[in-house]
């Protein structure tokens, strides 16, 4: 019995993590929901999913249709690696392909934008997320789930929702780029999200 207290109490504290979903192919809104369901299954706790937006494609191929993008925070009990390793391996069974182009309509993409507390600067793995400041379809449902999570860029430091009210600043027409799906409502998830 002291074995077993001793082993769960050296057990490493989970993660406080952001993720960011998207997917503009076989019925979106559905697919990053199932994305959510999976993430949880793989061991993601204490889930808040923010609502989801009708976005615009950024740097795709002429005629890409217009994503669904949402954001979700949790608490992931392994290492930000374990997390990517799940993450691709939910893309792959979702019908992702391990080599794809990044300017193409995709089933689902799952990027992790954020681990609270530490920057992380890996051969497959950054975080903050390279441009994490730069897209409005991140930072605004990011804004709804870790408004107040610091993320240093370029020796700045600001709380996610200030990167956003700067990024809607300095682009003109914002609201047309980012709409909130009224089916999109987020909510917080315990475990595995109900009903999905």
């Amino acid at each position: 019995m002291q074995r077993e207290t001793a082993k769960a109490s050296s057990a490493p504290e989970p993660i406080a993590v952001a993720l960011g979903l998207g997917a503009n192919r076989d019925a979106p809104v559905a697919t990053v929901r199932r994305a959510v369901a999976r993430l949880a299954e793989k061991g993601l706790r204490e889930i808040r999913l923010s609502g989801l937006y009708l976005t615009r494609p950024e740097d795709c191929r002429p005629g890409t249709p217009d994503f669904v993008n949402g954001a979700l925070v949790g608490r992931w009990p392994g290492s930000p690696q374990s997390l990517l390793a799940a993450c691709h391996g939910i893309e792959r069974e979702m019908g992702r392909p391990a080599d794809h182009a990044r300017d193409e309509a995709r089933t689902i993409d799952l990027d992790i934008l954020l681990v609270k507390g530490c920057e992380l600067q890996t051969d497959n793995l950054r975080t903050p997320h390279p441009r994490l400041v730069e897209r409005l379809f991140v930072l605004t449902p990011l804004a709804e789930v870790a408004g107040d999570w610091p993320v240093e860029v370029g020796g700045r430091r600001r709380p996610v929702a200030d990167w956003l009210r700067a990024l809607r600043q300095a682009t003109p027409g914002h609201e047309s780029l980012v709409r909130p799906l009224p089916q999109g409502g987020g909510g917080c998830f315990c475990g595995r999200p109900p009903g999905l």
